[in-house]
Parts: structure tokens; sequence; C-alpha cells
């Protein structure tokens, strides 16, 4: 095989091919004006090209005195001859002036255009009399001499595939109140949010537009963007993506309640977590929401006898985002898993729609017995980070289970519980409905301020007829419920 030449100069490969023109058969040697030398460097400049036969070794033995001249812009030097009758190639002009950037006009659609020039016959593009190399095309890298400088792009685009742009990332926060007022007549309203998100994340970071585009923009339900997101998460080299993007299309065509609860869930986020600005940020980047989504899913399986893909899931979520669910756990309609981590939830337990669960929550059993061993956590309840609550017992409705608590015993409706183990230190009576349940409200500081209130205070608070509420208001806690001693 005959060897290559490889050329190492520093310059645009459209600048330099828009020089002389190509040679016949592939580029080698030209038939008119001398262009055999520019079919070389022109064809395919910024590879490796094979030695031309018309050259033979003359051209092999000559490269180094070619490279050096083109790197140092000099003009370029004939090889020797090669003994063998073949002419030897023309030298190239002399290099002009430093104003290469004025010869590259740019075509339509953003290309350089052929220069014209002689016939480059056969595999070759047609050009000029050769191409010049060395400072010229060095030139092309830099600006010229009194060159106006580009004007810095603007901060944020206006607009995107005909969506407005009126802010940095993903727009301004839109809230689930507002969303329902402005889009009354969607079928979807939340999936037309995300959408639209997307299309303005994409425009204000084109780093991102890819991902967006196929995670978000090519999908035409919530449903279908999830199976694209959580497959891509889940992939493994043994269980791939495009198999867990089928079965999530399979639970959705399958149980009208998966796409109802996965909307809940991306809604109680945007409510309650106040750094959640985005419903597309929750559906992209929320381990808690990616979690509890895939939990769904190994649900459904487990019902229909699929045991051990079930718990080969589970196995994968605890592994990729920190979270345990057994498959069989029952887990309701808008629930909340911020942060995530650590949260382990055992085979028997159950929680109700609208609860909010904290980093290192633990619903598990206790002792080695089997059967209906773990927490039923009913509605509203709120288990601040590192709380346990072990074994078959019941937390009442509109609950606080304060951070780091251990419950062992049942928690009654509306009750603030604290320590080790769990006592209750007050409760909670909700004037407001469900709106001020602790879940909904995550105001965490309830039960400290109930626990000061003991002895004397709480007495002084009875005497003089002061609701403890009012203690809570004074910094900043929820006005839907009221606290008794």
């Amino acid at each position: 095989m005959p060897p290559r030449v490889a050329f190492a100069v520093p310059c645009p490969p459209l600048a330099v091919a828009n020089g002389g023109g190509g040679g016949g058969g592939g580029g080698r040697t030209g038939r008119t004006n001398g262009t055999g030398t520019s079919s070389f460097l022109g064809h395919r400049l910024a590879g490796s090209l094979p030695r031309s036969a018309a050259f033979g070794r003359s051209w092999s033995a000559a490269r180094r005195p070619w490279r050096a001249a083109a790197m140092s812009g000099d003009a370029i030097p004939p090889p020797p001859s090669n003994n063998g009758g073949v002419p030897s190639p023309p030298t190239a002009p002399a290099t002009p002036s430093l104003s290469a950037p004025s010869k590259f006009p740019t075509a339509p659609g953003g290309g350089v255009p052929p220069s014209p020039g002689g016939d480059g016959g056969g595999g070759g593009r047609s050009g000029g009399s050769g191409v010049v190399l060395g400072a010229t095309t060095l030139a092309t890298l830099r600006p010229a001499a009194g060159a106006v400088a580009p004007p810095p792009p603007t901060a944020h685009p206006t607009a995107w595939m005909g969506v407005p742009v009126t802010g940095p990332g993903f727009g301004p926060r839109v809230t689930v109140d507002d969303l329902m007022a402005s889009l009354p007549d969607e079928p979807d309203p939340l999936w037309s949010l995300i959408r639209r998100e997307a299309s303005v994340g994409a425009a204000n970071e084109p780093q991102l537009a890819s991902t967006l585009y196929a995670s978000i923009l090519v999908a035409d339900s919530l449903e279908e963007s999830l199976a694209t997101v959580l497959a891509n998460r889940l992939d493994a080299p043994y269980f791939q993506a495009t198999q867990w993007a089928e079965l999530f299309r399979e639970v959705a065509a399958d149980d009208p309640t998966f796409g109802v609860g996965v909307r809940a869930d991306i809604s109680a986020v945007m409510t309650r977590d106040p750094a959640s600005a985005h419903a597309v940020v929750v559906v992209l980047y929320y381990k808690g929401f990616h979690a509890l989504t895939c939990h769904r899913l190994a649900h459904w399986l487990w019902r229909r006898g699929r045991a051990s893909l079930a718990l080969y899931l589970q196995s994968a979520v605890s592994s990729r985002f920190g979270v345990d669910i057994h498959p069989a756990a029952v887990l309701g309609q808008g629930v909340m898993m911020d942060h995530a981590t650590g949260i382990v939830v055992g085979e028997t337990a159950v929680v109700g729609n609208n609860v909010s669960l904290l980093h290192n929550v633990t619903l598990g059993g206790t002792g080695k017995t089997g059967g209906d061993r773990h927490p039923k956590v009913r509605d509203g309840v709120l288990i601040g980070a590192g709380a346990s609550v072990l074994g078959n017992v019941v937390v009442g409705v509109g609950a606080h289970v304060a951070a780091g608590s251990v419950v062992l015993k049942d928690v009654a409706g509306g009750a603030v519980v604290s320590g080790v183990p769990a006592k209750v230190v007050g409760t909670l009576r909700f004037s407001g409905g469900s709106r001020g349940m602790p879940a909904l409200s995550m105001d965490h500081r309830e039960s400290v301020v109930l626990a000061s209130a003991e002895g004397g205070e709480a007495e002084k608070v009875r005497a003089e007829g002061v609701a403890v509420r009012e203690a809570v208001e004074s910094v900043g806690g929820d006005d839907d419920h009221e606290y008794i001693i």
C-alpha cells in the first residue's frame, strides 16, 4: 500500500478548498492551467491523502520542505526530479498581502462558494490556478486590521419556534393556580406548560436544546415524555432503555390512575417546594419524582404477577436514585419526596394522598414476623427529615412527625409528635380545611413552637386565652390552622 501524507496546516478546510481546482481521478493531478499542485492541497487538506502516481517518489521525498513552507508562508518549492521522466509540479504563486478574510465571500446557507477557475477534471472541484497557503491561510483565523468586531449576542432571545421568551432559564414561574386560570380550554394544561417551558429553555440555553427536544418537545403526551426520560435514566447494558420505555407505555395505556398520579405528584412539588419553579425541571431532574413514578410502574407489575421484574426495577431505582420502595407498597396521589435520598418504604406500608416525605425517612417494620408489619400513613401527613415510623402503626390524617423522631405507636390525627421515642407535643386544628395540613404548609417549626409551650408557659397561654397559633404566626407559620395544647 502506498504511504499517506498528512498535512498539518492550520487553516479552515473550506477556505483552502476554495482555492485551486481539484484534479481528475479523485483530485490528484489537474489537466489544465497547472493545477496539479493545488489539487493535492485543496482536495482534502484536513486529512491524509494518497500519494499520486504522477508524482511517484518525488512527492514523498519532498513533503517536509512543502510542509515547512506552508507553515511559514513562503513560496512553495517544487520537489526534486524523480528520475522517472515525470515532470515536477509547478511552483505555487507567491504569497499575497494579508487580506484573506475578504477573499472568501459567504454563499447562501453559510458555506464558501467555489471560485472560478480551470477545469478540475473528474473527481475534484473546479478552481483557480492554485492554492495559496501560509500567511494568507493563517490570516483567515483572525480579523483583518481595522475590522469591526461583531456585536455581542443579546442576553436572551425574544422568541423561539413562535414561543415568546420572557426571561432567563425556563421563563417566569407559573403556579398551579395560574396554570389552571390561564389555560382553561387546554385538555392537558400541565403538559402544555411543560412544553412551553422546554421551548423557552431551548432558546435560552442552546446546549440543552437537543436534550429538551428529545425528552419533551418531540413527545405527544406527558406519559410519552416520562417514558423517554425514565427509560434513559434506567438504561443498562443488560436491560436497555427501549425495554423500559415500552413498559412505561404499557402501564400508561392500561392504568388511567398512572397518568393522574404523576400529574398530581408534579403539582405537589410545584406547590410545596419553593425551590421548584418550573414543572419541566421536575420532569427532567427531580429524582424523588423519578423514583415515585418508577414505583408506580413497579407496583403495576407486582399486581399483575410480574414480581421478578418489579423487584428488578426496585433494585435499579435504589441504585440510581437512592430511594428504596418495595413494589407491593401502596402510595397515593400528590406525594412529594423532597430531596428523597435515603427514603425507605416497606412491603406492607400504605401512604395516603397529599403526603410529604423528606430525605432519610423510614417506614419500616420491627422484628422478623411476616404479614402486615409496616406503617399506615394517612392523608396530609408531614414526616420530617430522618424520622422513622416503625411497625404496623397508624399516623392519622394531618399529623406531623418532627425531624429525627422515632414513632413506635399510633399517632392521632392532627397530632404533632417529636422525640425519641416520639411524644405528642401539640395538636393541630384545621380551620382552613385540607389547605392547612402540615404536608401542604411544610412548616417544620410547629413541633418546636408547641414543645416550647409546655409547663408554665402552657398554663400562661391557657390563662390568658392566647392561642399558640399566635406564636407560630409571629415566626411566619401557616395561618390556615390553629394550635391547641
